[in-house]
């Protein structure tokens, strides 16, 4: 698919989508009360759902490519440390603030706006991505940040104590629930009954409208007060820095299927996770996190069918 009216095809609908959430929440027609409801029908019931029927699909050998894992995490461990240095550094933030910087710069929404899209693009071999960048999300990034997060903000300076309760908070999540118990069917050959496998793709179906659409609602009242200061550098790094370290860290590690490496670094394209801007208001940050949401999550409609067309026209992971 080298054809950028193609590629904006897929990636269009899924813009006019998330516009229509935010333009029912600007004029009223949604209420934003009920855009909070959304995001937590979508991460715990959607998201899990949709990712253990796609998971079932695969055979549990292929899920995990440690060189991907690896080279992924590189790459986003990287750029993480060095913007919460800048912020540090440089802005003059606290410990805190700063680990979340790094949060904005390194995580994407691989299943809200990237599962849809690379989906469409590449079929099952895409679940393997979106699986293993999730992993790196919450099992590498997401306990690291909390951790420095809560340091920076804790009396008690416990590290030991914080891991045992983020890892806890991490478990216990429902798309991590989700992907065990898939890996788990999959390796037993267990088919679904019927009315299980029905029940459980009317929850997948409803992923790509209803998290699209709470998307376009959050950042319907979203500040930009803050834009150039603290937004700016975030979206640069989410938008532009980490697909480009992404890209270095496949195209110099053997062992990743071509096609697996080009979908690695779409969705290191994508604007950053659905929960930063709730999770920066809960730590002070909210308003800045919902500029460089707003910003990063409109800009990257442009950069990523750009970035979709560029991979897809060049192919310099070779041939797919």
């Amino acid at each position: 698919m080298t054809d950028i009216f193609d590629i904006l095809g897929i990636t269009g609908p899924i813009t006019i989508v998330a516009l229509i959430g935010y333009f029912a929440v600007k004029f009223g027609l949604f209420p934003q009360e009920g855009i909070s409801a959304l995001f937590q029908f979508t991460l715990n019931f959607a998201l899990p759902f949709a990712i253990f029927k796609s998971i079932v699909r695969i055979e549990v050998t292929e899920i995990f490519n440690l060189q991907f894992f690896v080279g992924y995490t590189i790459a986003s461990l990287i750029l993480f440390f060095a913007m919460m240095a800048f912020s540090m550094k440089m802005q003059k933030n606290s410990l805190t603030i700063g680990a979340l910087s790094g949060l904005g710069s390194v995580t994407c929404n691989a299943m809200m706006i990237g599962f849809p899209i690379v989906l469409a693009l590449f079929d099952d071999v895409a679940i393997i991505a979106v699986v293993l960048v999730v992993l790196v999300q919450d099992c590498i990034l997401l306990p690291l940040v909390l951790t420095l997060a809560e340091t920076g903000n804790a009396d008690d300076k416990n590290i030991p104590r914080l891991l045992k309760a983020v890892s806890l908070k991490i478990i216990k999540t429902p798309l991590i629930i989700a992907i065990t118990l898939a890996i788990i069917v999959s390796v037993l050959g267990i088919t679904p009954p019927e009315p299980a496998a029905r029940t459980i793709d009317i929850f997948a179906k409803t992923i790509a409208g209803v998290g699209l659409f709470a998307i376009g609602g959050m950042l319907a009242n979203a500040h930009v007060g803050n834009l150039f200061s603290r937004a700016a550098p975030i979206f640069v790094a989410k938008l532009m820095i980490h697909p480009a370290l992404v890209f270095v860290a496949f195209y110099f590690l053997p062992g990743i299927d071509p096609e697996l490496k080009t979908i690695g670094v779409i969705l290191a394209s994508l604007p950053m996770i659905g929960i930063y801007a709730v999770l920066s208001a809960n730590y002070g940050d909210g308003p800045a996190a919902a500029a460089a949401t707003l910003s990063t999550t409109a800009l990257s409609f442009i950069t990523l069918s750009a970035i979709i067309w560029l991979l897809a026209a060049f192919q310099p992971f070779g041939a797919y």
